[in-house]
């Protein structure tokens, strides 16, 4: 009888205790559930964009409101000088393209927003033609994938920006190609990506995607005057 008795106590035990640890188990998925997404990821969107000219070594791009922390930043500058004689204040090179033999270049910049992060980005080269820079806030991004450069080809109506082949799912694109004289306008881009606009400018463009999978991207930039040209890709995404 006290076996038995002592044997019905441990059951009870046994099923208190297996009770207890279901519950803290379901909490604990509970808590899981509601741990909020790394800073920076979600939906990719395209927050802000703001471009600037300048027939000077710097130029300087005002943005309208201040980049959310977290957010980021690219900054795709074309000047008269070599990449080594370029940079944007705050920002690290990503990749360059020589569109001259000069050389010239076209390069790729990136940083994520910090707190209170200023409106202005500066961007500089060392010869004072016309230089342009583009400056584009991302929303759902935060870090470098994968960079290309297809630099300095002549006597060319096409471009093919380089190819990339991407390592997660959900990435943004972004495609910029440097011209060494006016392109006589007719621009257009393959697959699926969107020009970035720049009203009065026919040597320096850029153009974006969005992709949901992995896979291999590029995107041709094709206009009607024959000229050396420079093009470049890279991706990135939510780390």
């Amino acid at each position: 009888m006290k076996k038995l008795i002592i044997i019905l106590i441990a059951l009870s035990f046994v099923s208190v205790c297996l009770a207890a640890s279901i519950q803290d188990m379901h909490r604990a998925v509970i808590a899981r559930r509601n741990v909020a997404a790394p800073a920076g990821c979600g939906t990719i969107e395209e927050v802000q964009l703001k471009y600037a000219q300048a027939v000077a070594t710097e130029v300087t791009v005002v943005l309208d409101s201040t980049p959310i922390e977290g957010n980021l930043l690219t900054a795709s500058l074309y000047g008269g000088s070599a990449e080594e004689d370029m940079s944007v204040a705050g920002f690290a090179k990503v990749i360059s393209s020589e569109y001259s033999t000069t050389p010239k270049d076209v390069v790729l910049y990136w940083k994520v927003a910090g707190a209170a992060e200023s409106t202005s980005v500066v961007g500089t080269a060392t010869d004072a033609i016309n230089s342009y820079m583009i400056v584009q806030e991302w929303a759902g991004v935060n870090a470098v994938d994968q960079s290309v450069a297809n630099p300095n080809v002549g006597g060319v109506t096409e471009m093919l920006s380089g190819e990339i082949t991407t390592t997660v799912n959900d990435e943004l694109l972004i495609a910029v190609w440097g011209l060494g004289a006016s392109s006589g306008e007719g621009e257009s881009f393959t697959n699926s990506f969107s020009q970035v606009a720049m009203a009065g400018n026919t040597v320096f463009y850029a153009a974006t995607r969005i992709v949901a999978a992995t896979g291999t991207y590029s995107s041709t930039f094709s206009w009607t005057t024959t000229r050396i040209a420079g093009g470049l890709i890279a991706s990135f995404y939510c780390e």
